[in-house]
């Protein structure tokens, strides 16, 4: 089984998480269910709040995260005046998140009104 190393969660596996600990799991048996190391389990329970572990509330923050990165290395390129294709490039990858973002609000949102 390969583990993948250094690569973020996806919201399907942040939705894995929270239905196997809600089963009753151990971090480390759902580090093993979703082929990742328990210390990305446990680091994902950390930043979203503990339990009850919300796969929403940890994407949300994933994507706050995210894109705070952007933000700071496009203030950073700012600062050292480089205003060529790295700006340029940044700048789309801004606008590419902002968009997933607003997809992700969308797809969660008609989920809740399916179950209503």
């Amino acid at each position: 089984m390969a583990i993948a190393l250094n690569k973020p969660l996806t919201f399907d596996e942040r939705k894995d998480i929270e239905k196997l600990l809600k089963q009753g799991l151990s971090c480390s048996e759902t580090a093993r269910r979703i082929q990742r190391s328990k210390n990305a389990v446990t680091t994902e329970l950390k930043r979203a709040g503990g339990h009850p572990y919300s796969a929403k509330k940890g994407q949300e923050i994933a994507i706050f995260n995210h894109k705070e990165r952007i933000r700071k290395a496009t203030m950073q390129a700012k600062i050292n005046n480089n205003n060529g294709p790295v700006n340029k490039r940044l700048l789309n990858l801004e606008m590419q998140i902002e968009i997933l973002h607003e997809t992700i609000k969308e797809l969660i949102n008609e989920r809740k009104n399916k179950k209503i």
